[in-house]
């Protein structure tokens, strides 16, 4: 059991700044409306739709999106939601690795290749799984991977 929790990873960290810069963003808008409107009819929709809606859609999204479990092993690559499995990649399907580092570094690992796709467009794509760039992802990716020449990139 040991073995398996070493090769399980977190795509979670990017979710605190979501969050957060969504709320300064609700806060900053609500105290323009307070500054510049009186308080009437359409304010308080105005107000819970910064400061509640918005953010509790965008968790969700973050949850969705940042904190599934990637697990790394000698059959492939599998990304789980909350138990669940969502998606899993066979070392046989998988075309490329690669790594994209707009703030922090993204490994994606694509059924497909990526060609000159932004790091946008790759995580929308249903055919990769991603997860941030760590030494020990890295050296997990290296350990597991029977195609060596896919790990040049890295």
């Amino acid at each position: 059991m040991k073995k398996e929790k070493e090769n399980e990873f977190y795509v979670f960290l990017p979710l605190v700044i979501y969050i957060t810069i969504i709320l300064i963003i609700g806060i900053v808008m609500f105290v323009v409306f307070l500054n510049k409107y009186d308080w009437n009819e359409i304010f308080p929709y105005i107000l819970l739709a910064m400061l509640i809606l918005l953010p509790i859609c965008i968790f969700i999204w973050g949850i969705c999106t940042m904190a599934c479990k990637i697990t790394i092993n000698e059959m492939g690559v599998t990304r789980r939601l909350f138990g669940v499995k969502k998606r899993f990649i066979a070392w046989k399907e998988v075309k490329e690795i690669r790594i994209k580092n707009p703030i922090a570094g993204w490994i994606f690992i694509s059924k497909k290749s990526l060609g000159n796709w932004g790091i946008s467009r790759c995580r929308l794509s249903r055919a990769t799984i991603y997860l941030m760039s760590t030494s020990k992802v890295i050296e997990t990716l290296k350990k597991y991977c029977p195609q060596k020449e896919l790990l040049q990139n890295l």
